[in-house]
């Protein structure tokens, strides 16, 4: 629930694993592409909006993009998400992750490993420690399925959520998503047969 995001936002230590809570909440991206995520594809943000999911074979933390490549807009809570990314970068960002010119948009902060990319262990510790500190049990793609059937509920074409989800057939969306889908068209028949 929002509230329950809102919770695991505000649980967070630091303006890293805020962003990465809300940028799964806005974007409904996978772990790999959240994980994959360089610099570059998020320098367009302030202009658009959006960030880009890239496909590459050689990140340093073996992150990979599973599905198409792709734009994706931030449609809520751009103002708060661009706050953040900025307060990571100028007070949280360590310079041996700019050293190290890997180019990752996440890094560890700490500990013998700062400013290496974040690896997918480290992502599921701190849902782990999240959950010690709200009692909500949440992992990365929850929010994937969370992000498609709020889409989904507020009107958005099937079509499109599957653009943004990035996946590469109607019928992988269709298939998840039908329970919505089913909901959708009933809750349509029945305002129908009210008029």
């Amino acid at each position: 629930t929002d509230e329950q995001v809102t919770q695991l936002a505000n649980a967070c230590y630091t303006y890293r694993d805020r962003l990465i809570v809300m940028l799964l909440r806005e974007t409904g991206i996978r772990r790999g592409e959240l994980l994959g995520l360089h610099l570059v594809d998020v320098a367009d943000f302030d202009s658009r909006g959006r960030i880009k999911i890239v496909r590459r074979d050689d990140n340093p933390n073996g992150a990979k993009a599973k599905g198409t490549e792709r734009e994706i807009p931030v449609l809520h809570n751009r103002q708060e998400i661009q706050e953040t990314f900025y307060a990571y970068l100028l007070e949280e960002y360590p310079p041996e992750a700019e050293l190290a010119q890997h180019g990752m948009l996440f890094v560890n902060l700490d500990g013998k490993y700062t400013g290496k990319p974040m690896t997918s262990a480290r992502l599921n510790s701190l849902f782990y420690q999240l959950r010690d500190r709200t009692g909500v049990e949440a992992h990365p793609h929850l929010f994937r399925h969370t992000f498609a059937t709020r889409m989904l509920q507020a009107g958005y074409l099937d079509q499109y959520v599957q653009q943004l989800l990035g996946h590469k057939s109607i019928a992988t969306t269709k298939d998840i998503y039908s329970h919505v889908l089913d909901e959708m068209s009933l809750d349509t028949y029945l305002e129908k047969e009210e008029e």
